[in-house]
């Protein structure tokens, strides 16, 4: 069960596990918010929840051994004052909702995907994005 000591103990680990994460020898998080905002077009309004935040969230949870998109919110409403500012959202208030989570995946799902239906790209081009970014999760913290 994850309490607020065990978020507050575990979330330097998280945070340094997400930030050692490389694409293509960048960030992985700051990657992913570049190709975000490649394919919106342009800056558009600011997200209460980041690509990194996210990524966060879903490392502390599969350190403890589960893994449900929807458990995030709860997560991340669960941590102190502190630690939310710490991974940027707003100190008090509520906090990331349900549907802010299942956008920011959807969105990163579709910039990653956005090759597959290519039938002029080599399989290995068409799965560039997706494969690059997996691989750089699955190895952290190996």
């Amino acid at each position: 069960m994850i309490t607020p000591n065990w978020l507050t103990s575990h979330l330097p680990k998280a945070e340094c596990l997400v930030d050692s994460m490389r694409v293509r020898g960048v960030v992985a998080h700051e990657w992913v918010e570049a190709l975000l905002l490649e394919q919106s077009g342009g800056p558009g309004r600011r997200r209460a929840l980041t690509t990194r935040t996210l990524f966060v969230a879903i490392q502390l949870m599969v350190m403890e051994g589960e893994f449900y998109l929807n458990d995030v919110p709860e997560l991340l409403g669960s941590l102190s004052p502190r630690n939310r500012v710490r991974l940027g959202l707003a100190r008090t208030g509520p906090t990331v909702t349900e549907r802010q989570v299942g956008y920011l995946y959807g969105i990163i799902n579709n910039a990653l995907r956005r090759n597959f239906t290519e039938d002029n790209l080599h399989h290995d081009e068409r799965y560039a994005d997706f494969d690059q970014l997996f691989s750089a999760i699955s190895i952290a913290g190996a």
